[in-house]
Order: structure tokens, then C-alpha cells, then sequence
């Protein structure tokens, strides 16, 4: 089995996850899709992709916070407003 290393998020990664949603919401529509799930770390910080999940669409249904220090988060600097969040965004698609 492949090891997978876990590293902080970079400003450079935003394009890249982008064309994979992007990529997966192609897919999926040329399969008949109509409902996209996203598990998902909402953080405070400029790159959250609770941002980008918003541009393309996604609604928030769930949202359960991730109570630590800022002193301890990656991510927000004054107060932590970390979220585990989970998003959904419906195509349109209604036939089957």
C-alpha cells in the first residue's frame, strides 16, 4: 500500500484544487450526477475552502466546530474559527 504524507496547505494549491473540482463535477455530470458531497476543513484563514466551495455552488449543511487555541492552529490568527464543515451541491440533474 501507498504511504500518503500530510503536509500543511500552500497558496499555490488553490489552483490545483480548483481544476479538481472542477474535473469531478465534469465527471460526474457525464454520469448523471446530481448531488456532490464535500468533507471539508473550514478555517480562518484567506484561503479556506469554504471560499471556494461557495464560488462553485455548494451550500454548507453541517458545521461542527474544532474548539482549540489560535496559538495551535495553522491557520487563524486572533481566535480559531475552525469548522469541520460538510457541503453540498446540487446539479440539476433529475432524470436517471
Amino acid at each position: 500500500m501507498d504511504e500518503f504524507a500530510i503536509r500543511e496547505p500552500r497558496p499555490d494549491d488553490a489552483e490545483e484544487l480548483e481544476a479538481l473540482i472542477t474535473a469531478h463535477f465534469s465527471e460526474g455530470s457525464s454520469y448523471g450526477v446530481d448531488l456532490f458531497v464535500a468533507d471539508s476543513w473550514y478555517h480562518g484563514g484567506a484561503d479556506s475552502p469554504e471560499k471556494l466551495f461557495d464560488r462553485h455552488g455548494y451550500e454548507t449543511i453541517h458545521r461542527d466546530p474544532i474548539e482549540r487555541p489560535a496559538a495551535e492552529c495553522p491557520k487563524c490568527e486572533v481566535e480559531c474559527t475552525c469548522e469541520a464543515a460538510l457541503a453540498v451541491r446540487r446539479t440539476g440533474v433529475t432524470e436517471r
